[in-house]
C-alpha cells in the first residue's frame, strides 16, 4: 500500500505524486482543489441551483459561491453569504416578532398576562418601574413607582421583581406570563441567572482569570432568581415595544410616571 502525503493526504506513489512546496497556504490550495473537484466544473445545474438561491433569499449573484471560485473569492463568498444569511435572519426573526406583536395577548383563555417597563432618564439618573396585569380582556391590577440615581436595566429588573412578588402573593401556582420588551432582562432570566447562581453572582473576566467582576444589579437578580424557583409556573417572554401592543404600552406609559416621581 502506497504512503500518503503529509501534505496534500493523497497516496504518495514516488513516480507519479507531485506535491507542491510545503505550507499552509499550499496545503489550502490543495484542499480548495479537491472540493472544487468535488463540485465539478460549472454547468447549467449549478447555474439553475445558484439562481434558485438568489431569487429565495434575495442574495446577489457575488454571495453565491460557484466551482470556478478562487481560494481567496471563496474567502470573500463566505463573507458575504454570512452578512446577507445574518440579514436574512433580522428579516425572519422582526417577521416572527412582528406576527406576535399581532396577538391579543389577553385572548388566551383567563391566563394571567403581566407587562412590565422600566423608564429611565440619562440627564437627572431618575428611572421609574411598572407593572400591569391582565386577565382574559380585563385589567385586573397595575402599579408604578420611581427611584433616583439609577440605571435603565435596574428598571426593567425591579419592574419584573415586583411582577413576581404580585403574582406570588396573588396568584401562587397558577400560570402566568410576563412579558418585557428588554432583551437582556429575558436573557437573565431565562439562561443567565443559573450560571451566575453556580458562580456566586459573579462573572469572569475577559481573560479567564477568576471570577473577579461582580453582576451588575446582582440584589435584582438574586432575588429575581429566589422568586422564579419558587414559582415554576411563572414565565418571562420577549415583547416587542411601542408597536401598538396594549399591555405594553400600559406599562410603559405608568413607568414614566413613576420616574418622574423618583425626580
Amino acid at each position: 500500500m502506497a504512503s500518503t502525503c503529509w501534505a496534500c493526504q493523497r497516496p504518495a506513489f514516488p513516480a507519479l505524486h507531485k506535491c507542491p512546496p510545503v505550507g499552509p497556504h499550499g496545503r489550502a490550495r490543495q484542499r480548495f482543489q479537491r472540493q472544487r473537484d468535488a463540485i465539478g466544473p460549472s454547468s447549467s445545474g449549478n447555474h439553475a441551483a445558484r439562481t434558485r438561491i438568489q431569487s429565495r433569499f434575495g442574495l446577489q449573484s457575488s454571495a453565491v459561491m460557484t466551482s470556478t471560485c478562487s481560494p481567496r473569492g471563496v474567502s470573500r463568498c463566505i463573507k458575504r453569504s454570512l452578512h446577507h444569511l445574518s440579514e436574512i435572519y433580522t428579516i425572519l426573526t422582526n417577521a416572527e416578532a412582528a406576527m406576535s406583536d399581532t396577538l391579543d395577548y389577553t385572548d388566551v383563555g383567563l391566563l394571567l398576562h403581566v407587562f412590565t417597563d422600566g423608564s429611565f432618564d440619562p440627564v437627572s439618573k431618575t428611572g421609574g418601574w411598572a407593572f400591569a396585569v391582565f386577565r382574559g380582556s380585563a385589567q385586573v391590577f397595575a402599579a408604578f413607582g420611581g427611584e433616583a440615581r439609577t440605571a435603565n436595566n435596574a428598571m426593567e429588573l425591579l419592574a419584573i421583581l415586583q411582577a413576581c412578588e404580585w403574582l406570588a402573593d396573588n396568584s401562587a401556582g397558577e400560570e402566568a406570563v410576563i412579558h418585557t420588551d428588554s432583551a437582556y432582562a429575558v436573557n437573565g432570566c431565562v439562561r443567565w441567572r443559573h450560571i451566575w447562581r453556580s458562580n456566586k453572582w459573579r462573572k469572569r473576566t475577559p481573560n479567564g482569570q477568576g471570577r473577579s467582576r461582580s453582576v451588575a444589579d446582582a440584589a435584582y437578580w438574586r432575588a429575581i432568581d429566589v422568586l422564579l424557583n419558587q414559582n415554576p409556573t411563572i414565565k418571562v417572554k420577549w415583547c416587542k415595544g411601542h408597536v401598538g401592543v396594549e399591555g405594553n404600552e400600559v406599562a410603559d406609559g405608568l413607568a414614566q410616571r413613576g420616574r418622574l416621581i423618583g425626580e
